[in-house]
């Protein structure tokens, strides 16, 4: 598969394959479909990362009012306002960019996704469509509304639709489908967004990147990688908008309790006296 040396990735995909495996089993062989599913099963594993994410947007969020106050008091002194912001973050127990951490970790997971696919394509290729499931040789089909899963993308316009390789719309939509959702959840959560004591948000030159980067990767591996890539950009837009939403939600309620409980004891107060 391209990575038997790194132990990370190969432990990771062990733990992939005997999910997917049975997963492809259960829909008769269909890999587009076993792929849609076996992501809605990965990214309900990684519900709790979503989460965390979340809540340290939330609380960058609640100090932005005080970080702004800094930027304009400090303007002219940008070591003091260095000086300034940490102290801020510290008395709030906040870390900048641990917004990153979450999507940092999911990586391994991510590279060893691609690996994966390559590494069952290549497979396919191989045995002339058979792939090995559940320690069995079995056929499975690849087809997608006519695109192979199991090719890769390429300048081959053999297979074209209007003069344009149809087996491009999978890098493209990948590409597509990155770059809305990180301006879908920039804006949702622009309040929110870390910046650091200069006032530049470190997540920003990332969300620019990132799309470049998702477009080149479906580009070099077999189209079910970027079918993978597109499917799990739909849901971790959804995940994250939803979890916002809770979190949202519960923080507002928890506030409203606050008050709630602050009033009835001003009128316990009123009451003594």
């Amino acid at each position: 598969m391209g990575c038997e040396n790194w132990i990370i990735f190969r432990e990771i995909i062990w733990i992939l394959r005997r999910i997917l495996d049975p997963i492809i089993g259960l829909t008769g062989n269909n890999f587009a479909l076993a792929l849609i599913l076996f992501t809605i099963v990965v990214k309900t594993l990684l519900v709790p990362l979503i989460v965390k994410q979340q809540k340290s947007m939330l609380g960058m969020q609640k100090v932005q009012p005080y970080l702004k106050e800094l930027q304009e008091k400090y303007k002219n002194d940008k070591q003091k306002l260095q000086m300034e912001t940490m102290k801020l973050y510290k008395e709030h127990s906040i870390n900048p960019l641990s917004s990153c951490f979450p999507m940092l970790i999911q990586m391994p997971v991510l590279f060893s996704m691609w690996f994966l696919i390559q590494g069952m394509a290549n497979e396919s290729l191989a045995y002339e469509g058979y792939v090995h499931i559940n320690g069995v040789l079995q056929a499975v089909n690849f087809n997608l509304f006519g695109l192979d899963l199991s090719a890769v993308p390429n300048f081959d316009m053999s297979a074209t639709f209007w003069g344009i390789e149809v087996l491009w719309i999978i890098p493209l939509l990948a590409g597509a489908t990155t770059y809305l959702s990180s301006q879908i959840m920039q804006k949702f959560n622009s309040a929110a967004q870390p910046v650091t004591a200069d006032g530049k948000n470190p997540m920003k030159s990332m969300m620019m990147f990132f799309p470049l980067f998702t477009v080149f990767i479906a580009f070099t591996f077999p189209a079910g990688v970027g079918l993978y890539w597109i499917i799990s950009n739909l849901l971790m837009t959804a995940q994250q908008w939803g979890v916002s939403k809770y979190l949202k939600s519960k923080q507002a309620n928890s506030g409203t309790e606050v008050i709630e409980i602050n009033a009835t004891q001003n009128r316990k107060n009123r009451k003594k006296r």
